[in-house]
């Protein structure tokens, strides 16, 4: 996963264009992978502070079937979801895929 510091997306250009194609690199490897239920899972588990239990009752899966796709996420990812800045660069970068769709496209 790309470096998560503030520089890295606010060189030059409007803060919410660069932080738009800093979000599509941040997600590229799940994109790329076609994991549709992971990108889901994750955008779902960072929206419910990290809770295994509330995520799997939003979904209506297991929690153990919440925790192998948010294993996947990091693996795809190569980072870990314990490091609360990566936690904050996803969960914006999925907001931001979320009302950009062109964000995801592959």
């Amino acid at each position: 996963m790309p470096e998560c510091t503030s520089t890295r997306w606010s060189s030059g250009r409007t803060a919410g264009s660069a932080f738009g194609d800093y979000a599509a690199e941040i997600l590229r490897p799940l994109v790329d992978a076609a994991e549709s239920e992971v990108l889901e899972t994750l955008e779902a588990y960072l929206d419910r502070s990290c809770s295994t239990m509330q995520t799997a009752r939003v979904l209506g899966v297991h929690r153990n079937t919440v925790a192998h796709r948010i294993a996947r996420a990091e693996t795809i990812l190569g980072t870990s979801l314990a490091h609360s800045d990566t936690r904050l660069a996803l969960q914006l970068a999925l907001r931001v895929a979320r009302t950009s769709p062109t964000v995801l496209r592959g």
